[in-house]
């Protein structure tokens, strides 16, 4: 049996730091133990080149950019990493005698007796897994560990990796102020060094580039998603529909390793500064706020309740600045000749596909109320703990409080990956959207939670008067989740995740083009008026407000009181509000608990057994995983097919699914995601009727032919409108 234990870890400081895991290998069989120092970069290559030849791998855990060189971050990394190889190693078809590749034996240098013993001789290798270990030779000078010789093969392999040392733009120029132009001479540089054999990038990427404006105070806050992505959008095929980057997970981990080469080499030689915080890794805790922008330090938001109310909305959601500044796609970004093509296109909408607006002039271009709004969002952007870089900080408070900008920047079907559009389009159905309700526990701690029941049982007047009490709310529309939290700033999140979700249940569908524009419509005016007249206060207008109010402008909010009241979904709600508590409860029927022990005895789980027995005691059962939850549901629909179909078992069902959706937004949450609790039974999920694995992302939504328009000032679309008048 093998057992991989990260045992330590080990800071390598060289001009592009990283990270050194020492791991040791155990096999048990053989009495053999033996060490290996790998990078993550190294074990995510692994996991990659596995998932070739295995399904059904774990999660490997992802890489953050933000902060991951600080210790505590390794740390949790390492435990990841940790609970990935015992997972792992668990599988009997990978890690059993005769089965294991050759390539898994010679990724961790094991000795001859292992290989004898365990190594899969009969398995065809892919020229990618010999290539696998070609690169990690290139890097690995003895199994022990990587040496520090300046002459040794890890340290060529590093100067190619990193690009090779430093270009005349890294030593002249601090990052951040690079140009469009230099950042993409900068990128195909590591091209022809890294990447050299994939020629699209020379001839297109840079063009994307370019055309989204990317400089280096953009730059330096990209991450490898955003690279890929950017590839993505320009290499569709017409043909097969298939969507493949151009810029591959390896080429992107490079340049954002080449970022932070370029900025710790500029740091050092105080070519770079980093006073005003702007380094996504770096963030000095000692840092006084308000000293910074005294004249709006009296304008931090305050709370009037206990502390847990204002206590961490949502850990998967600490850096509000990567979702203000998005995901970026290729389109045109020039005032000169958007502002006439925006009004004279045939069809009434913008063909325009970019998310870049640039910013409208303040003093000309911008109505009284809006430079109100955008005066009143820019105090709330300054007090931001992770500032906005200051050269889109304007741009980006017109995005938030402009509605035509809003639309155009954060609710903008370009901005979806192709291939969720391509999947959606393929429904029968018309145009329409799904909203759902999310509540989300503050926090998990006993002092939260005493803190939340005590509160609810002796009717504290805040929990009284709220909606859900003392939990967290945001929605789901569609393809993004809305919510307003103590920055009070309401931006559209692309990844929808919760480490505390507890309940998600489904409001109602839009159904119909007209209906679905209108509905963005009212969203775009709502999120921005919050956003330049409203601040974050828990007496009257905390998440819950937001939630109930935003439902009440799109018109829907009377109509799911009236279908949840007096149901069993009521019942849940009303239990958060009372008594605090937010256990996936469930109350079997006792007939029904006997008859699936009677007839699916020798089938099911120990777990679902034990909870079927709980059920004849008359007793309430909580569903503590994913899987039991799944196979629950599925067990009874295999011994009655319509159970759920009939009188009040329609909403029982929709409680089970409430309780799904929850588990897979804290599977999609970075710190849940390879917990075994919210691991589902199998794929496809039971609950999904469209075939599909997980319940919250698939089938939300079919937009159809929704487009915001490119955004124009309201000032000049008047006076182009005078002169086509004119002109007829």
């Amino acid at each position: 049996m093998f057992d991989i234990t990260i045992v330590s870890h080990t800071l390598v400081t060289a001009s592009t730091p990283y990270v050194l895991y020492c791991i040791s290998i155990q096999v048990d069989d053989l009495n053999a133990q033996w060490s290996v120092e790998r990078r993550y970069s190294q074990l995510r290559d692994l996991h990659t080149e596995l998932a070739n030849y295995f399904q059904n791998l774990p999660d490997f855990p992802p890489k953050y950019w933000k902060g991951n060189l600080k210790e505590q971050k390794i740390s949790e990394r390492q435990t990841l990493l940790n609970q990935y190889f015992k997972t792992l190693t668990r599988r009997d078809d990978i890690f059993k005698a005769g089965l294991v590749p050759s390539f898994v034996l010679q990724f961790f240098s094991a000795p001859a007796p292992v290989k004898e013993l365990y190594v899969n001789s009969t398995l065809a290798l892919r020229k990618s897994s010999e290539k696998l270990i070609q690169n990690l030779s290139d890097d690995v000078s003895s199994p022990s560990g990587i040496s520090d010789s300046g002459n040794s093969p890890s340290a060529s392999s590093s100067k190619r990796r990193s690009g090779g040392g430093s270009s005349d733009i890294e030593s002249e120029k601090p990052i951040n102020e690079w140009t469009v132009d230099e950042v993409a001479t900068w990128i195909l540089q590591l091209n022809q060094l890294y990447n050299n054999s994939n020629n699209m990038i020379q001839s297109k990427f840079t063009e994307v580039l370019k055309s989204e404006s990317i400089d280096g105070s953009v730059l330096i806050y990209l991450t490898t998603r955003d690279m890929i992505k950017m590839g993505t959008r320009i290499s569709v095929s017409a043909s097969t529909g298939q969507v493949n980057s151009v810029v591959s997970d390896a080429f992107a981990s490079i340049i954002i390793e080449n970022i932070l080469r370029v900025k710790e080499a500029q740091k050092e030689s105080g070519l770079y500064r980093i006073g005003n915080r702007d380094d996504m890794g770096d963030v000095d805790d000692d840092f006084d706020e308000q000293s910074e922008h005294p004249e709006s330090s009296t304008f931090m938001t305050t709370t009037t309740t206990t502390t847990a109310m204002n206590t961490d909305f949502d850990d998967d959601d600490d850096d509000l600045k990567q979702d203000l500044i998005g995901t970026v796609v290729p389109g045109a970004t020039s005032r000169s000749d958007n502002h006439m093509h925006s009004i004279t296109s045939s069809s009434g909408q913008s063909s325009f596909s970019g998310r870049i607006c640039p910013e409208f002039n303040l003093d000309t271009e911008l109505t009284k109320e809006e430079q109100d709004s955008y005066n009143y969002c820019m105090k709330k952007i300054m007090n931001l703990k992770d500032p906005v870089p200051e050269s889109i900080r304007r741009r980006l408070c017109q995005d938030l409080v402009i509605p035509q900008r809003f639309k155009f920047k954060y609710l903008n079907p370009n901005s979806i990956p192709q291939e969720v559009l391509m999947m959606n389009s393929r429904r029968k159905e018309g145009p329409y959207l799904k909203i759902k309700l999310i509540i989300t526990e503050l926090g998990e701690g006993f002092t939260h939670r005493t803190i939340r029941r005590l509160g609810s049982l002796v009717g504290h007047s805040e929990i009284k008067s709220s909606e859900f009490g003392l939990f967290h709310s945001s929605l789901i529309i569609g393809p993004v989740q809305l919510e307003w939290t103590d920055n009070s700033i309401v931006v559209p999140r692309k990844e929808k995740s919760s480490s505390k979700a507890v309940f998600a249940v489904d409001v109602c569908k839009i159904r119909g083009q007209e209906n679905l524009n209108d509905i963005y419509d009212k969203l775009a005016n709502f999120c921005t008026f919050w956003n330049g007249h409203r601040l974050y206060v828990q007496k009257d207008t905390n998440c819950q407000h937001f939630v109930v109010e935003l439902l009440k402008a799109i018109g829907v909010y009377n109509q799911f009181k009236k279908n949840i009241e007096s149901t069993i979904l009521g019942k849940y709600l009303n239990k958060l509000k009372e008594f605090g508590t937010c256990e996936m409860s469930y109350i079997i029927p006792e007939n029904l608990a006997q008859r699936i022990l009677k007839e699916c005895k020798d089938e099911i789980s120990s777990s679902l057994k034990q909870l079927l027995q709980t059920a004849l005691k008359g007793k309430e059962i909580v569903f503590n995983s994913h899987a039991v939850l799944d196979e629950y549901y599925e067990t009874v629909l295999k011994i009655e097919p319509t159970y759920f179909d009939l009188g009040d078992h329609k909403k029982e069902e929709e409680l089970l699914k409430a309780y799904d959706r929850a588990f897979w937004l804290r599977r999609q949450s970075s710190k849940l995601s390879n917990d075994p609790r919210v691991k589902p039974l199998r794929d496809p999920c039971p609950f999904d009727t469209n075939g599909g694995a997980n319940t919250v992302k698939e089938g939300a939504f079919y937009l159809g032919d929704y487009a915001p328009e490119y955004p124009v000032p309201s000032t000049v679309l008047n006076q182009l409108k005078q002169q086509q008048r004119r002109n007829r």
